[in-house]
């Protein structure tokens, strides 16, 4: 008989014990047994009975008092509780569903009415413990596809190759940071990065050299940027670290020490040790800056600026900066067209 068959039969009256017994053993059920409410509810704890028929009245702790007790005490599961009783008037019948009865028994009671109602009470407990595996069994499931949903999020927000934040993300998160900052007139500030001769790397090295300088590249901004900040690959060997409530000059510290902290570690690749160099362009959220994308915008000039001034360095974004850079940038393209003319 399976655990779901158990019934405990509670009684100071060793006649209706046996008779109880012998109608519900004959039934193919398997019996538990107390002769008061106090030993009853012990069995209760220890061996949980799905069904317990416990008289009304009893010394030490009577039925209703048994029903109560039940109802109130920890750890125990669904018990179906069938009370007999010699009372027959609704107000001793309300009081002991209200004690926490499931149903009721009237003494002297029939066998076939007292077996009907144990199957009937039976029936409720395998629904509900059949429920109860349904619930877990979703519970299970949801637990899985939550976690499954945290690996795909993951998968869609990271660089594969660094563990940085990737475009998808870092777009995404700059919307917010400038959303708030445009909303609490709070400053905002981003670094465009780029590895120098990056290039040169793949070419002499190969791909496999490159990606472990990418990789290093991650673990360094992961390690020196603060924490607020967003670290980003947004492809190839470019990078971008958000620093929202924070000034260009927040900003240019932060570039710096990255800066130095990439220049000071050599990577070892094919037994020899690489110097690995990056240029950084810091911009912050400015009157003349209206969106994002100018704020995107402002750090890349900054960073044109400085590879053209020869790599290996922070520029901070300037608009009379960057105007002076294309300028002579210009004069440069002149005099060197004037030259090939004059050739």
């Amino acid at each position: 008989m399976s655990e779901t068959q158990k019934i405990l039969i509670v009684d100071d009256d060793p006649i209706m014990i046996r008779l109880l017994e012998k109608h519900l053993v004959s039934a193919g059920y398997s019996l538990l047994k107390a002769s008061n409410g106090a030993d009853a509810l012990q069995l209760v704890t220890d061996k949980g009975p799905s069904l317990v028929i416990t008289d009304w009245e009893m010394p030490q702790m009577n039925g209703i008092e048994l029903c109560r007790a039940v109802r109130s005490a920890e750890g125990v599961g669904l018990t179906y509780l069938i009370i007999l009783t010699s009372h027959s008037d609704k107000k001793r019948v309300v009081e002991a569903f209200e004690a926490g009865a499931d149903d009721y028994v009237a003494k002297p009671f029939d066998r076939g009415e007292l077996l009907a109602r144990v199957k009937a009470g039976m029936r409720v407990v395998e629904a509900e413990a059949d429920l109860a595996r349904r619930n877990l069994e979703i519970h299970k499931i949801n637990a899985e596809l939550a976690i499954l949903n945290d690996k795909l999020e993951q998968i869609a927000t990271t660089d594969e190759l660094t563990g940085l934040a990737n475009r998808r993300q870092a777009m995404d998160r700059l919307t917010e940071y400038w959303e708030t900052s445009q909303r609490y007139q709070q400053p905002i500030a981003c670094i465009m990065i780029d590895l120098d001769h990056f290039k040169q790397v793949n070419d002499t090295y190969g791909h496999d050299a490159g990606d472990v300088v990418l990789r290093q590249m991650g673990q360094l901004l992961t390690r020196y940027t603060r924490l607020g900040d967003l670290a980003c690959r947004l492809g190839g060997e470019e990078f971008l670290v958000l620093c929202p409530h924070s000034t260009v000059e927040a900003g240019r510290i932060v570039a710096e020490r990255l800066r130095q902290n990439v220049e000071s570690v050599p990577i070892t690749i094919g037994g020899k040790q690489l110097k690995i160099t990056i240029s950084l362009g810091v911009a912050q959220r400015t009157a003349d800056i209206c969106s994002k994308d100018d704020l995107l915008k402002s750090a890349d000039r900054a960073l044109y600026q400085a590879k053209h001034e020869g790599r290996n360095r922070v520029c901070v974004s300037n608009p009379d900066g960057c105007r002076h850079l294309v300028d002579s940038m210009v004069s440069g393209v002149v005099r060197a067209v004037a030259t090939t003319q004059t050739d």
